[in-house]
């Protein structure tokens, strides 16, 4: 006797050949999400050339215990954020690098998110239409 067991919905979701759609178009293809680096997932959330990356690789920010405790530095501590067009709405992306020490977030990391939602709220408060409000998105 053969039996098929169903696969669990996100080995469906995140399969080679799923594309992510938005308003028709397609923002991720041909990659695994779950696998994409946080910039390829951060920059293929938002339109195509409106990513600007706040605090890049060249700035090289990195918390002084990473060398300490034998971590590798080159993911910008764990988090990358930016910010681009999705639409006509500025977006704000903040995305984890699952391959920097399991996903985590270090104090760098930290300080880059909490930066990105302070922009955020800036970015709000100078408009009043609800419209123009910035989308904030966090990829984990």
């Amino acid at each position: 006797m053969i039996t098929t067991r169903r696969l669990p919905w996100w080995r469906y979701a995140f399969s080679k050949h799923y594309n992510r759609q938005f308003r028709g178009k397609t923002i991720m293809s041909d990659l695994r999400f779950l696998e994409a680096s946080a910039r390829v997932r951060a920059e293929g959330l938002v339109d195509k050339g409106s990513f600007t990356e706040l605090i890049g690789p060249a700035a090289k920010r990195i918390s002084p215990h990473l060398p300490v405790l034998g971590e590798a530095v080159e993911f910008d501590d764990g988090v990358v954020t930016g910010i681009g067009l999705l639409g006509q709405h500025p977006t704000i992306v903040i995305s984890q690098e699952g391959r920097f020490i399991g996903g985590s977030v270090g104090e760098v990391g930290g300080a880059k998110m909490v930066g990105a939602l302070m922009l955020a709220d800036e970015l709000a408060a100078q408009t009043n239409d609800p419209a123009r409000r910035p989308i904030v998105a966090h990829l984990v």
